[in-house]
């Protein structure tokens, strides 16, 4: 008897897209070949069955297993070599990285790490699908699963440029949400489609960049390194006639906090079209791309909080620059470098409409510029002269921040974190809602707020 379908289920409601690799448990690798594979390096060759996969441990990337029969010694040397796959029509380059012998099987096996590389590079597609390895699990519009028995608020959708983006949280998702915070690691949370607003097909090469300022974004978004992994291009047969396999920088789930309001999609919707516009534009792309990376290497502790305030006034030096005197020429490049460090972040937070004064939820920050004789009038005073006594020999200017060092810088960097990612939304021109993290909120969701410039 077949199941009976949710009759509670609207019949417009949309079937959530559907993973070409999926991940039944956290840290699973992906099997992307199997079969007869050859390795050759110069006129050494060596050919047996094996694997090609994306593997998450020790670390992610394509890795290949192929067992050597022992008749087969002229494997190649530990160095690079091609990797050809008959069974796909399709080879790579390759690293041989050890050779294990197995005296009770009589075989070699060899294990190595295997580059980029492109299936169909010269295909035109109507739809790209990828894979969303550990981002944010936040509430969307509502999807169902491909029986309608079920439904969840997971969909967002991004419409930036010439591309549409949908993104889904996948069926499984509460599962692995659960499992990620439990033991950390690596998981398949969302899927995303590609394509053309206008429905038209495109060359499938042309999806490198929008998938690149995606995974620069989606990163932002979450605060730790986030990637749309294995993208597989569909034609208008819905043949699937492109894929990419790609080593991506993905990090470990981190219970990480970020600007994202995980109670809605609206940073999606309202904040790639800004992020891309800006992407894409020549005096903005290279600033953009440093200053992500600053900012989400400073929000994992990248060296500790301490070397997290330093890679963060790296951003506002960058983002000041650029926005300052390349776009707004309110300096010219003297008066910008006549400037001390506190009075470039307190004028580009002044341009950018936020506020400068200290929080109040930072009590170690305003208590030092009254008890202490710092004279810390605002954050910017506050930032430089902390980051001044982290970096400089000084012992005067060390004391002021090793007396209560452990509250004190801790309480900077999560300002630095605030100004920056703020920075960041307002050049990108973000009208909407964020997650404030010196809120000083006691309950999940009242952190929630319009950014400062709306008001």
């Amino acid at each position: 008897m077949a199941k009976r379908q949710n009759s509670f289920l609207p019949e417009d409601m949309p079937a959530c897209l559907t993973a070409i690799y999926r991940m039944a448990a956290v840290n699973q690798p992906i099997k992307l070949y199997e079969g007869d594979i050859e390795l050759e390096q110069g006129t050494k060759n060596a050919s047996g069955k094996g694997l090609v996969q994306f593997v998450w441990l020790p670390r992610p990337g394509l890795s290949f297993f192929i067992d050597l029969p022992p008749t087969n010694m002229h494997w190649p040397e530990l160095e690079n070599c091609t990797l050809h796959m008959p069974g796909m029509n399709w080879h790579a380059k390759a690293a041989v990285l050890g050779i294990s012998v197995s005296s009770s099987k009589g075989v070699h096996k060899a294990t190595g790490a295997v580059e980029d590389f492109e299936i169909g590079h010269d295909q035109y597609v109507t739809s790209i699908i990828v894979h969303i390895v550990n981002f944010t699990d936040y509430i969307g519009r509502s999807v169902c699963d491909e029986k309608r028995t079920k439904a969840w608020k997971g969909r967002g959708v991004i419409e930036a440029g010439e591309w549409r983006i949908t993104l889904d949280k996948i069926e499984a998702a509460k599962q692995l949400f659960e499992e990620l915070k439990a033991i950390g690691g690596f998981a398949i949370t969302h899927v995303g489609k590609l394509e053309r607003l206008d429905g038209k097909k495109f060359a499938a090469k042309k999806s490198a960049k929008v998938l690149d300022a995606l995974f620069r974004y989606l990163s932002f978004c979450h605060g730790a390194w986030v990637a749309p992994i294995l993208p597989v291009g569909f034609d208008e047969n819905g043949d699937r006639v492109w894929e990419k396999w790609r080593n991506w920088k993905i990090e470990r789930w981190k219970n990480v906090d970020s600007w994202f309001n995980s109670h809605s999609e609206e940073g999606l919707s309202k904040g790639f079209p800004g992020f891309y516009e800006q992407w894409q534009n020549e005096k903005w792309n290279e600033p953009l791309l440093l200053a992500n990376h600053w900012y989400v290497e400073a929000n994992m502790s990248a060296g500790g909080v301490e070397g997290s305030i330093i890679l963060a006034q790296a951003g506002f030096e960058l983002l000041g620059w650029t926005h300052l005197v390349e776009e707004k020429l309110a300096l010219s490049e003297k008066g910008y470098e006549k400037l001390d460090a506190m009075d470039k972040l307190r004028l580009l937070l002044a341009m950018c409409g936020i506020p400068v004064a200290i929080p109040a939820s930072l009590p170690t920050l305003t208590t030092s510029a009254k008890a202490r004789g710092n004279q810390w009038k605002d954050g910017p005073q506050a930032l430089t002269d902390v980051r001044n006594a982290l970096v400089h020999s000084s012992p005067a200017k060390r004391k002021k921040v090793f007396d209560e060092h452990h509250a004190l810088v801790h309480e900077a960097w999560e300002l630095s974190l605030w100004y920056l990612e703020l920075i960041i939304l307002r050049i990108c021109g973000y009208k909407g809602k964020y997650s404030n993290r010196v809120a000083g909120a006691r309950w999940r969701g009242e952190e929630v707020e319009a950014v400062p410039w709306l008001s």
